[in-house]
Protein backbone atom coordinates (compact mmCIF):
# COMPACT_ATOMS: atom_id res chain seq x y z
CA UNK A 1 0.00 0.00 0.00
CA UNK A 2 2.95 2.33 0.79
CA UNK A 3 4.38 1.81 -2.63
CA UNK A 4 1.00 3.10 -4.52
CA UNK A 5 1.24 6.37 -2.45
CA UNK A 6 4.54 6.91 -3.37
CA UNK A 7 4.56 5.91 -6.62
CA UNK A 8 1.11 8.52 -6.87
CA UNK A 9 3.13 10.97 -4.86
CA UNK A 10 6.11 10.73 -7.89
CA UNK A 11 3.54 10.75 -10.79
CA UNK A 12 2.02 14.26 -9.41
CA UNK A 13 5.82 15.76 -8.42
CA UNK A 14 6.66 15.10 -11.90
CA UNK A 15 3.87 16.82 -13.60
CA UNK A 16 3.90 19.42 -11.62
CA UNK A 17 7.63 19.83 -12.22
CA UNK A 18 6.49 19.68 -15.90
CA UNK A 19 4.03 22.07 -15.70
CA UNK A 20 6.52 24.36 -14.21
CA UNK A 21 9.72 23.93 -16.40
CA UNK A 22 9.87 27.21 -17.70
CA UNK A 23 8.39 26.35 -21.41
CA UNK A 24 6.91 29.42 -22.70
CA UNK A 25 6.60 28.37 -26.04
CA UNK A 26 2.57 28.01 -25.42
CA UNK A 27 1.83 30.91 -22.88
CA UNK A 28 -2.48 30.08 -21.49
CA UNK A 29 -4.34 32.98 -21.20
CA UNK A 30 -6.63 33.30 -18.37
CA UNK A 31 -9.02 30.25 -20.04
CA UNK A 32 -6.08 28.24 -20.49
CA UNK A 33 -6.27 28.67 -24.23
CA UNK A 34 -3.41 30.13 -25.78
CA UNK A 35 -5.21 32.67 -27.98
CA UNK A 36 -6.09 35.70 -26.59
CA UNK A 37 -9.60 36.66 -24.74
CA UNK A 38 -11.18 38.71 -27.44
CA UNK A 39 -11.87 42.65 -26.62
CA UNK A 40 -15.96 41.92 -27.21
CA UNK A 41 -15.79 38.73 -24.74
CA UNK A 42 -13.58 40.61 -22.32
CA UNK A 43 -16.06 43.63 -22.57
CA UNK A 44 -19.00 41.40 -21.66
CA UNK A 45 -17.74 39.25 -19.07
CA UNK A 46 -15.66 41.89 -17.54
CA UNK A 47 -19.13 43.61 -16.79
CA UNK A 48 -20.64 40.91 -15.85
CA UNK A 49 -18.69 39.69 -13.33
CA UNK A 50 -18.16 43.52 -12.29
CA UNK A 51 -15.00 44.55 -13.29
CA UNK A 52 -15.81 46.30 -16.27
CA UNK A 53 -18.97 48.21 -15.93
CA UNK A 54 -19.40 52.10 -15.26
CA UNK A 55 -21.05 51.45 -11.62
CA UNK A 56 -19.04 52.29 -8.67
CA UNK A 57 -16.11 54.01 -7.78
CA UNK A 58 -13.18 54.40 -10.03
CA UNK A 59 -10.41 52.02 -9.01
CA UNK A 60 -6.91 53.92 -8.97
CA UNK A 61 -3.16 52.51 -9.47
CA UNK A 62 -3.18 52.76 -5.78
CA UNK A 63 -5.38 50.80 -5.21
CA UNK A 64 -5.21 48.27 -8.21
CA UNK A 65 -1.48 47.35 -7.28
CA UNK A 66 -1.27 45.92 -4.23
CA UNK A 67 -4.37 43.51 -5.06
CA UNK A 68 -3.34 42.54 -9.06
CA UNK A 69 0.45 44.11 -9.77
CA UNK A 70 2.46 43.99 -7.08
CA UNK A 71 1.29 40.09 -6.21
CA UNK A 72 2.07 39.09 -9.70
CA UNK A 73 4.33 41.20 -11.35
CA UNK A 74 7.12 41.68 -8.68
CA UNK A 75 8.07 38.56 -9.01
CA UNK A 76 10.19 39.58 -12.11
CA UNK A 77 9.89 43.50 -12.23
CA UNK A 78 11.62 45.06 -9.53
CA UNK A 79 15.25 45.85 -8.63
CA UNK A 80 18.47 46.35 -11.24
CA UNK A 81 17.61 43.34 -13.35
CA UNK A 82 13.79 44.56 -14.09
CA UNK A 83 13.19 43.28 -17.57
CA UNK A 84 12.77 46.56 -19.87
CA UNK A 85 14.04 48.62 -16.53
CA UNK A 86 10.38 47.76 -15.95
CA UNK A 87 9.87 48.22 -12.20
CA UNK A 88 6.25 47.32 -10.94
CA UNK A 89 6.86 47.69 -7.14
CA UNK A 90 4.76 50.29 -5.12
CA UNK A 91 7.15 53.28 -5.11
CA UNK A 92 7.99 53.26 -8.86
CA UNK A 93 5.14 51.66 -10.78
CA UNK A 94 3.28 54.56 -11.20
CA UNK A 95 5.86 56.34 -12.96
CA UNK A 96 6.90 53.51 -14.99
CA UNK A 97 3.70 52.69 -16.56
CA UNK A 98 1.42 55.78 -17.32
CA UNK A 99 2.03 57.61 -20.53
CA UNK A 100 5.55 55.89 -20.56
CA UNK A 101 6.44 54.23 -24.16
CA UNK A 102 6.76 50.44 -23.86
CA UNK A 103 10.46 48.97 -24.63
CA UNK A 104 8.83 46.08 -26.89
CA UNK A 105 7.10 48.22 -28.45
CA UNK A 106 7.87 52.18 -28.72
CA UNK A 107 4.87 53.22 -31.13
CA UNK A 108 2.60 52.28 -28.11
CA UNK A 109 2.68 53.66 -24.44
CA UNK A 110 1.91 50.97 -21.77
CA UNK A 111 -1.11 53.13 -20.17
CA UNK A 112 -2.95 55.54 -22.35
CA UNK A 113 -5.70 57.02 -19.59
CA UNK A 114 -9.03 56.55 -21.58
CA UNK A 115 -7.61 54.16 -23.72
CA UNK A 116 -7.16 50.53 -22.96
CA UNK A 117 -7.27 49.45 -26.29
CA UNK A 118 -4.49 51.85 -27.44
CA UNK A 119 -2.61 50.42 -23.94
CA UNK A 120 0.27 48.06 -24.01
CA UNK A 121 0.19 46.91 -21.00
CA UNK A 122 -3.75 45.96 -21.22
CA UNK A 123 -2.31 44.30 -24.56
CA UNK A 124 0.47 42.17 -22.93
CA UNK A 125 -1.96 41.36 -19.98
CA UNK A 126 -4.69 40.29 -22.13
CA UNK A 127 -2.49 37.76 -24.87
CA UNK A 128 -2.90 40.12 -27.81
CA UNK A 129 -1.28 38.63 -30.91
CA UNK A 130 0.42 42.30 -31.77
CA UNK A 131 2.56 41.89 -28.26
CA UNK A 132 6.21 41.09 -28.63
CA UNK A 133 7.23 38.27 -26.55
CA UNK A 134 4.98 36.46 -24.47
CA UNK A 135 1.46 37.30 -22.33
CA UNK A 136 1.97 38.24 -18.64
CA UNK A 137 2.66 38.01 -16.23
CA UNK A 138 5.00 34.99 -17.20
CA UNK A 139 5.36 33.53 -13.50
CA UNK A 140 2.37 32.47 -11.70
CA UNK A 141 -1.73 32.74 -13.28
CA UNK A 142 -2.76 34.71 -15.86
CA UNK A 143 -5.29 37.61 -14.87
CA UNK A 144 -8.83 36.44 -15.20
CA UNK A 145 -11.56 38.05 -16.78
CA UNK A 146 -12.61 40.26 -13.70
CA UNK A 147 -9.07 41.27 -13.21
CA UNK A 148 -8.51 41.97 -16.82
CA UNK A 149 -11.67 44.06 -16.50
CA UNK A 150 -10.35 45.88 -13.29
CA UNK A 151 -7.26 47.40 -15.13
CA UNK A 152 -9.45 47.71 -18.44
CA UNK A 153 -11.49 50.10 -16.42
CA UNK A 154 -8.96 51.62 -14.39
CA UNK A 155 -8.00 53.42 -17.99
CA UNK A 156 -10.56 53.70 -19.44
CA UNK A 157 -11.57 56.34 -17.08
CA UNK A 158 -8.30 58.07 -17.00
CA UNK A 159 -5.92 55.79 -15.13
CA UNK A 160 -6.34 57.37 -11.95
CA UNK A 161 -3.04 57.05 -9.24
CA UNK A 162 -4.59 57.70 -5.90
Amino acid sequence: MRKRYTLAFGIVALASLAACSGDKSTPLGPDKSSAPIPAAKLTVSANQAGGGGDDGPVPTLAQLSPELFTPRCTLCHVGDTAPAGLLLDADNIASTLVGVSSVERPDLQLVVPGRPEQSYLFMKLRGDSDIVGQQMPLVGPHFNLTELGKVRRWIAKGAPIE
